[in-house]
């Protein structure tokens, strides 16, 4: 967990101010939402404000790979 603010405030924040800066969809950062949490509200809503995946503690290192090559990240 992180102190003082949560992912969700944090993935919030990054999409406003994309929002603010005007920048296009295509050029949106792409976030892997990764936690401790798994419960159903708490993934609804991080892909309600913008996140492209999300994955929960431990992490299965072949999958996250996986989903980053999906998305294209390098």
């Amino acid at each position: 967990m992180m102190p003082k603010v949560d992912g969700i405030k944090v993935l919030k924040a990054i999409r406003d101010f994309e929002k603010q800066r005007g920048i296009i969809p295509d050029k949106k950062v792409k976030i892997i939402m990764i936690t401790a949490l798994a419960d159903t509200e708490h993934v609804h809503k991080t892909f309600e404000l913008g996140c492209e995946a999300y994955a929960t503690k431990p992490i299965d290192s072949d999958k996250l790979i996986g989903v980053m090559k999906d998305l294209d990240i390098q």
